[in-house]
């Protein structure tokens, strides 16, 4: 009996495993590419003003893929790069990252379509 719970669930979230998944999919290409490295290195660039901007490049990426998660899985690695460019902690990069990303959760269009759903 509750494989049939399973089953019925799987068929009505499916198209939000596939997407998860192909997130992590890109993510993980992204660095194996060399493509998070090469992106923080030009990001770089930018030097002692990048921690200002880094709560920015959050709240960007949570309003693209409206999860904090997929933010983080995605623009972790380049914040990394980043840090170790402009010599900061990563620590303090990739948890502004994800503050911005929590702050922009609050407006992302997938947020506000569940919240106009459940009313």
């Amino acid at each position: 009996m509750q494989f049939a719970y399973f089953k019925v669930t799987f068929l009505e979230l499916w198209l939000s495993i596939l997407t998860i998944c192909f997130i992590l999919i890109i993510s993980k290409l992204m660095t194996y590419a060399g493509l998070s490295m090469a992106l923080g290195e030009s990001i770089a660039k930018t030097g002692a003003m990048f921690p200002l901007l880094s709560p920015i490049l959050g709240w960007l990426g949570v309003f693209m893929t409206g999860s904090v998660v997929n933010n983080n899985s995605l623009f972790a690695p380049i914040q990394a790069s980043v840090a170790q460019n402009i010599g900061t902690n990563g620590a303090l990069l990739v948890s502004a990252n994800t503050v911005g990303g929590v702050a922009a959760k609050l407006i992302s269009p997938q947020s506000i379509a569940i919240a106009t759903a459940s009313v």
